[in-house]
């Protein structure tokens, strides 16, 4: 295989090494996309899920954008249901700060931004809801819920999205 150098300062190549040996997209965005789903306020979304085959962890993150004339704050459910029968679920609880699902600590939060004038506001970003445990080869898996905005919030656009 050819090998390219390039001048750089000894810092840049350790953090560069660095990245390649604990895995780029797991630092600088959320893995590729295994399924997804869009979301509408109040409406059940539904999204097919394939077996785990590797030993990669699987996440479920939430790609949002709403308008806000107070703090905004949407609420909902997931459930991972296996071969029909529900298995796990989640609360979710979004808001400004804090943990987005319920009993979930800390907060994943990717290309945030929010913005407000007279009270009138708008947010958007990707935040990460939770871990999906491993899914058995040969078993089917949906991953089901719904969002809902709450008053002074209206949930413009809502992706779920799986990812490796």
């Amino acid at each position: 295989m050819p090998v390219t150098t390039i001048a750089r300062p000894a810092s840049a190549v350790l953090v560069m090494l660095g990245l390649a040996t604990l895995g780029c997209s797991g630092l600088l965005g959320y893995g590729a996309e295994l399924a997804d789903s869009s979301v509408q306020d109040g409406q059940p979304f539904e999204l097919s899920l394939s077996p785990t085959t590797d030993a990669m962890p699987r996440s479920i993150w939430l790609d949002y954008a709403v308008e806000h004339s107070a703090p905004y704050h949407v609420t909902g459910t997931l459930e991972l249901v296996r071969d029909g029968e529900a298995s796990k679920s989640w609360t979710v609880d979004l808001s400004e700060e804090g943990s987005p699902v319920v009993g979930e600590g800390g907060r994943v939060t990717l290309n945030a931004q929010s913005s407000s004038i007279n009270g009138q506001g708008h947010a958007q970003g990707t935040v990460k809801l939770t871990s999906l445990p491993d899914l058995s080869p040969g078993s089917s898996a949906k991953l089901r819920g719904t969002l809902t905005a709450d008053s002074g919030t209206t949930l413009t656009s809502a992706r779920v999205v799986v990812t490796d």
